[in-house]
């Protein structure tokens, strides 16, 4: 087995690849690169607002959203879509006027949008219920519902996420894995997950991902065994199809003691999950694991251009490298601290243009860098940059 993956890097991607056959989609000229920027001083449910850069102006930030509670944009295979999650208004006056959060273990009321990146084109796809209630100072129970970030489908005409009512709104407390259809406009539950999140001291939202084989979701279970001291730490990903069906069900065990929101994605190369931490290769159709062999690549999934990419080092200390056409170059040169721990999602901090031809990534300092073929600047921000997006990408086995 692999030791476990503690840090990540972007560098020349010159090795050899296990690569699908891919129909890239057309990309809007001038794309804009999407960023979630969070207040200097904001508090801690102050999750920000988004901006767009181009680099047909690159001394401008343009604002997208003014609400304040956004957070981290997640952009469709098609790259003309963005969804995310916003914190509902009955959240943000009771965050405001002190009432929320309440103690640990707090689950906040979300929404999710989904906004076009070539039109000004927003669809507000869930929200909550009509007689929503949370942190009531009547004393009134709560009644909210709360959710995963979304995941789009291959093919970007679906959105699927789960929710989880909390309140007169939804008694059973099921936990829901909900399908959108965005030409339809309209969101549907297809099934209750098999498993049920359990946390300690808390609770934590399963993770979903779309692959070809399926709807993958992540289901953390933390329990304290009282007598052994310890904590059994279980992460079970079952497969789903769009209906609702089960098509696999594979269980990790944390024995590490890794993070309690470690990643997984779809390799999209073998189409196999593939858990970040643990380090487990997962067939998606029979929920078998195996040893990884290779290392999984991140890369633009529209762009020919390979030569900028973001891989899953081991664990000795790196920094992030491009290739330029001067050679190779760490971009630490530039002062700007990039290692990542396993905290963080690779996903949310690395983004490639359409093009292939410059990337940019999110260091832990919160600044945006951009580099590339003929560009290496800092972004204009005046707050700390959570997330990027700018062209489609996938994950890949490099050998």
């Amino acid at each position: 087995m692999r030791r476990v993956g503690l840090f990540f890097m972007v560098i020349a991607l010159a090795l050899s690849f296990i690569v699908p056959s891919f129909s890239p989609t057309a990309q809007p000229d001038d794309p804009a690169l999407v960023l979630n920027v969070r207040p200097a001083n904001g508090g801690y449910y102050e999750s920000g607002d988004h901006y767009e850069w181009r680099a047909s102006d690159p001394a401008t930030l343009r604002q997208r959203s003014t609400w304040g509670y956004n957070r981290n944009p997640i952009l469709s295979p098609d790259g003309q879509w963005v969804t995310y999650l916003s914190v509902a208004a009955l959240g943000v006056s009771a965050i405001r006027e002190g009432r929320f959060p309440r103690g640990m273990g707090e689950v906040d009321p979300v929404n999710i949008w989904v906004i076009s990146n070539t039109s000004p084109d927003e669809v507000r796809t869930a929200t909550q219920p009509a007689d929503g209630v949370l942190a009531d100072p009547n004393g009134l129970s709560d009644n909210i519902i709360t959710r995963s970030a979304p995941a789009w489908s291959p093919d970007a005409s679906q959105l699927a996420w789960v929710e989880w009512g909390f309140g007169s709104n939804d008694p059973s407390n099921q936990v829901k894995l909900v399908v959108y259809d965005m030409t339809k406009r309209e969101g549907t539950p297809v099934t209750v997950l098999v498993d049920t999140p359990i946390g300690y001291e808390g609770y934590i939202l399963p993770q979903v991902r779309w692959g070809e084989t399926g709807i993958a979701v992540l289901v953390t279970q933390i329990e304290y065994n009282q007598a052994a001291q310890n904590f059994t730490d279980r992460r079970i990903i079952t497969v789903y199809s769009p209906e609702g069906s089960v098509i696999s069900s594979s269980t990790v065990l944390n024995t590490a003691q890794l993070p309690f929101d470690y990643d997984f994605i779809w390799v999209d190369g073998v189409e196999h999950l593939f858990t970040i931490g643990t380090e487990v290769l997962i067939d998606p159709r029979t929920g078998v694991q195996s040893e990884l062999v290779g290392d999984p690549y991140y890369v633009s999934a529209v762009s020919a251009d390979t030569q900028l990419g973001a891989y899953i080092a081991g664990d000795d200390a790196r920094t992030f490298g491009v290739n330029t056409q001067k050679g190779y170059i760490p971009l630490a040169a530039t002062g700007v601290g990039a290692v990542y721990s396993v905290y963080s999602r690779i996903s949310e901090r690395v983004a490639i243009a359409p093009d292939g031809k410059h990337l940019v990534y999110v260091t832990d300092q919160g600044e945006a860098w951009i580099s590339g073929m003929a560009l290496n600047q800092k972004i204009p921000t005046t707050g700390m940059v959570t997330g990027v997006v700018w062209g489609p990408m996938r994950w890949v086995l490099m050998k």
